[in-house]
């Protein structure tokens, strides 16, 4: 569920904090340490969006005309808007069940031009991110991972985001915790810490006295998160415990009485514990996820047809990516219902629409 619905008098009174102090606090540095703190992970630079975030890991790992990046068919379209803009080609390599990237298929994409791999968790599943990790250190290739719809979900103990050689998060109002618009990079690499927070400052190099006393380090941007996003965050923060707590009980009363022969619940890889933001479907044929999306008075995402999140709708980056790596096997059969308060609260009236929507489903 996006974390709007949870938006109470504690985001007000931060806000109002900051106001009463005449726009001056450390509200950006409170929230990095949080967050350093939550995912147990060393570093955490606020950006103005996960997008944003992402723009400056690509410059910091110096993507360039002709470096190729393998990412997922299925992602939000921003991560090939971020890599065309570097110079970089995106490399298109089919997902698998857990609907992140199939790492065989990945081993089969690297080629002399790899960079690098972005991976990234779709719909609050946890994929296969470990093994992809191995197949990147083999090869000598770094991996960022997007944890943007799966923030909070875990892996051997280890949080989304952390896993790889850099992750971001995203805070935008569809997001499980949410500032409006926002984002994160995170890391245990402190170079490469302390190179991002001065590249999404201007170039700051953050030792003088005063801003005015700092040295430029490079060419950055302005791409800081607000002290009002940040207020607002510290709040939203504090309530992810009880967010997935309560996503996830929804999703297991889902997973304990959903069977039907028609469809399977995903679930993420083994071992893996995922956020509970979606109820992932995957239908054994595509008329049927079709069908089930155009009956189903609950609103939900059938990917294939979605503009912004699957390779096919690209039309306006078509000619900047390599699709040779796709076969279009596991996103026609998924459908995605996103999990909301409302559902949480009364889970068996969640399951019942779910399941009267599987039984009209026509052969």
């Amino acid at each position: 569920m996006p974390g709007i619905e949870w938006i109470d008098d504690a985001e007000i009174k931060c806000v109002t904090e900051v106001l009463n102090n005449k726009l001056s606090s450390n509200k950006s540095s409170e929230l990095r340490d949080v967050i350093s703190s939550t995912f147990k992970i060393d570093s955490t630079t606020l950006c103005s969006s996960g997008s944003r975030s992402l723009d400056a890991l690509l410059r910091y790992f110096n993507v360039q005309h002709g470096d190729e990046i393998i990412v997922p068919s299925f992602t939000f379209v921003s991560v090939i808007e971020s890599i065309v803009s570097s110079g970089g080609t995106p490399v298109i390599v089919d997902v698998d069940d857990t609907l992140s990237l199939d790492p065989e298929l990945v081993k089969s994409a690297i080629g002399p031009k790899t960079k690098g791999v972005i991976f990234v968790h779709m719909c609050g599943l946890i994929g296969n991110v470990e093994d992809i990790l191995g197949v990147c250190k083999q090869a000598n290739l770094y991996l960022i991972e997007d944890a943007c719809q799966a923030i909070g979900g875990t892996i051997s103990n280890k949080y989304t985001g952390t896993i790889g050689h850099a992750g971001y998060y995203s805070f935008d109002s569809n997001k499980t915790i949410t500032c409006g618009e926002g984002g994160a990079v995170v890391t245990n690499n402190n170079a490469l810490h302390e190179w991002i927070e001065s590249y999404i400052d201007h170039g700051h190099c953050h030792t003088g006295e005063t801003r005015g006393h700092d040295v430029s380090l490079m060419a950055g941007t302005n791409s800081r998160l607000s002290e009002f996003s940040a207020a607002i965050m510290l709040s939203q923060i504090n309530k992810l415990t009880k967010i997935l707590q309560h996503q996830r009980n929804a999703l297991s009363y889902i997973r304990k009485n959903l069977d039907h022969d028609k469809c399977k619940l995903l679930l993420g890889v083994n071992g893996s514990q995922g956020t509970g933001t979606f109820v992932n479907l995957k239908f054994g044929k595509r008329k049927h996820a079709d069908q089930f999306y155009k009956i189903s008075n609950i609103p939900g995402f059938y990917w294939y047809n979605n503009n912004w999140h699957y390779y096919k709708q690209w039309d306006t980056h078509a000619k900047y990516i390599n699709t040779s790596n796709v076969t279009d096997t596991i996103i026609p059969l998924v459908v995605s219902i996103p999990v909301m308060l409302e559902h949480t609260q009364h889970p068996e009236a969640f399951y019942n629409k779910i399941r009267m929507a599987l039984d009209e489903l026509q052969e």
